[in-house]
């Protein structure tokens, strides 16, 4: 199994495969933002929505939006801002790609991680062995370590946060 730490400024909250088709915070009928298309909904949080999207280029990619009842406040942009400006190059912590504004709305571009959380793993599976979760927990640790070398605090690590590939 391989791990990786999702960056976010927020509580984010990926969604089941039964929560994919529910209405989204940007709206039911966002299917592209900008030069992204194939927009479907995998995450929500209270500061941001994440969707799975096609590329320009035709790379699956995770696209965050911040919520639109945030566009307009400062330190919600300035917040979403500082985490678009990470460059943290770990592989156990998922990378910012591209960060910009795309019609008015500030955006985020990540690579698409196939997978499921550590929360959903455990809601599926039940809680997890020791010789099961002690390697996740390493990896948390290794992305935590070196977040904190370079100045950056997570602050909202959890289960929903951490993401197994399914690869």
């Amino acid at each position: 199994m391989d791990f990786v730490l999702v960056w976010a400024c927020s509580p984010l909250r990926l969604l089941s495969q039964c929560e994919i088709h529910s209405s989204s915070v940007q709206g039911a009928d966002l299917k592209e933002f900008g030069r992204f298309t194939g927009l479907v909904e995998i995450g929500r949080g209270g500061m941001s929505v994440v969707y799975r999207a096609r590329s320009p280029e035709g790379e699956l990619v995770a696209l965050k939006l911040l919520a639109p009842h945030l566009v307009t406040s400062p330190s919600a942009r300035a917040r979403f801002e500082q985490e678009g400006a990470l460059r943290l190059d770990h592989p156990n912590i998922v990378p910012v790609l591209e960060f910009g504004v795309e019609q008015g709305t500030p955006y985020l571009v990540m690579p698409y991680i196939n997978g499921e959380s550590l929360e959903q793993r455990v809601q599926r599976c039940g809680p997890l062995q020791p010789e099961t979760f002690l390697p996740i927990l390493e990896d948390i640790a290794r992305a935590l370590d070196y977040a904190h070398k370079h100045g950056v605090i997570h602050r909202d690590v959890k289960p929903s946060n951490v993401l197994i590939r399914a690869d």
